[in-house]
């Protein structure tokens, strides 16, 4: 999966504030986020998964694509995140808050 999969690149996204004590509203806030992100991604169980090409061996040693459910890794999800939302955490030395893709002012509370 790659940040290009997004549908619209220029829609407005979530803001996540990274906020120490705030764990289970941040995780809310990153599901709904994923949820209205159009990614791909599907919940299977307990498993975050997406569609997928995989080589499987046939009959005679020969391989051919497949379609599959695929688990999505660590790696992926934090880029899908962050194709997802856009995250900030509070600078404290200049109290204000920063991101790593966009940079927002405001006095962090």
């Amino acid at each position: 999966m790659t940040v290009d999969a997004r549908a619209n690149h220029d829609a407005p996204r979530q803001c996540i504030r990274i906020v120490p004590g705030r764990l289970p509203d941040i995780i809310d806030q990153a599901e709904q986020a994923l949820l209205e992100s159009d990614l791909g991604l599907y919940q299977r169980g307990s498993l975050i998964v997406r569609p997928g090409t995989v080589l499987i061996t046939i009959a005679g040693g020969k391989e051919v694509a497949a379609q599959r459910i695929r688990e999505v890794g660590e790696h992926a999800l934090v880029e899908a995140m962050t194709a997802a939302a856009d995250w900030e955490g509070c600078d404290e030395r200049k109290r204000k808050w920063t991101g790593h893709v966009r940079q927002r002012g405001g006095i962090c509370l």
